[in-house]
């Protein structure tokens, strides 16, 4: 959500910047918020976002998550393949949420490898997996500030580069900007690869201290802008930015409320599937609204093909190069299935005795901590085929209970 921190940071490190860059690959800046969602209008207040990159760049209207769950989704981000070939089908260890299929098969491959063995310097910053507690660094990192854990504000840890460092009163959406500042401002002979992952608009939902008041006699804020700073004029379009893809999306959407569900995602409706993405770049025009359907899948096949020279196609997605470089050049013959995909969670453990309801209703994921809201059920498991075609638009699920 420091959208507009960022991009003031990049254009007074390009401003500045003396290097030249006429045969240097591009740059790339990748944004994962989490949790934020489409349907719901979750990009409507965010007015910086839509100055800084929608009017300067491509907004795909059909972009979906292929799990719509935090760990598998960044685990497809991260590898570009489907859930049932990453393996990573749920938030636990058991379901290969940072698990040893995880570390051991697929992670060696993943992008911050592939652009590292071919020349890119490597940044992380952020919410990695939402079971990574170790001081082990992932492999193809040069600077990573990982989150241990799921989202938080507060009283978190970070792995800095092989070192675990204890916070408290550091608000970590601040803390990774600075993260950035620094990494940004630092002269760099390579191209680069950043990625950045902050924890909001995830639950706990916790503002930073300097916020806690600023609606004080508001019930319902319309166009908040957290953590933006509103000066963004000295940002100049020359030198890194001008060689630099930033790419805007979330790990999946979310619901709340909608066909009588508690808040959450995981559900295969809409609200949960769909999700932002927006892209600006070299080659790639300005207020550019596309129809094409796209998914997260797409980043990583995409991004090597952008970098040049790299070899991609092993991936389940597809490079979407030619969308954002030629939006108007796809005809009515174009057709795009997507497969959508997630495994329930949901099991007698996950319900909590202190919850009024009943077991016998088969609902799932039921805590205390959210008022007992039950964001799931028993056997909640699905796969769906989304179908893009002329004048064509549906989707068909299966669930695993034959529904």
């Amino acid at each position: 959500m420091n959208l507009l921190i960022y991009c003031w940071i990049y254009g007074f490190y390009a401003a500045f910047s003396k290097a030249e860059h006429s045969q240097k690959p591009p740059n790339f800046l990748l944004v994962v918020t989490d949790d934020q969602d489409v349907v719901l209008n979750g990009l409507v207040p965010m007015k910086n976002v839509q100055n800084l990159l929608m009017k300067e760049g491509i907004t795909f209207q059909n972009a979906f998550t292929t799990s719509p769950l935090c760990c598998p989704s960044r685990a497809t981000i991260l590898s570009g393949l489907y859930a049932h070939n990453h393996k990573t089908t749920n938030n636990s260890v058991s379901g290969n949420c940072y698990g040893y299929h995880w570390k051991k098969y697929v992670e060696p491959n993943a992008i911050p490898v592939t652009l590292q063995s071919n020349g890119y310097e490597t940044f992380f910053a952020g919410k990695y997996l939402n079971e990574y507690y170790t001081k082990a660094v992932p492999p193809g990192w040069n600077h990573f500030y990982g989150l241990h854990g799921n989202s938080r504000y507060y009283n978190y840890s970070l792995t800095e580069n092989g070192k675990v460092v204890n916070y408290t009163n550091e608000y970590l959406t601040d803390l990774l900007s600075e993260k950035l500042v620094k990494f940004l401002n630092e002269k760099h002979e390579k191209p680069f690869f950043a990625y950045v992952a902050p924890p909001a608009p995830h639950e706990p939902f916790t503002p930073a201290d300097r916020h806690k008041n600023t609606f004080a006699d508001v019930t319902a804020p319309r166009t908040p802008n957290f953590n933006i700073p509103s000066d963004c004029g000295s940002m100049k379009r020359t030198d890194e930015l001008d060689n630099t893809y930033i790419i805007y999306t979330s790990d999946n959407g979310y619901h709340i409320g909608q066909f009588a569900q508690p808040k959450d995602k995981r559900q295969p409706y809409e609200t949960d599937i769909r999700v932002p993405l927006v892209v600006r770049g070299p080659n790639i025009g300005r207020k550019v609204m596309s129809e094409v359907p796209v998914a997260l899948v797409d980043l990583v096949p995409t991004v090597k093909d952008l970098a040049g020279g790299i070899t991609y196609g092993n991936e389940d997605g597809i490079s979407i190069r030619k969308f954002m470089e030629f939006p108007n050049a796809i005809d009515k013959s174009f057709h795009r299935q997507l497969l959508i995909q997630y495994w329930g969670e949901g099991n007698l453990q996950s319900y909590s005795p202190e919850c009024p309801w009943k077991r016998e209703d088969r609902l799932a994921q039921c805590h205390l901590n959210t008022d007992c809201h039950c964001t799931d059920s028993w056997n909640n498991t699905y796969a769906c085929v989304r179908h893009f075609a002329y004048r064509t638009n549906r989707i068909y699920c299966e669930f695993k209970d034959n529904e």
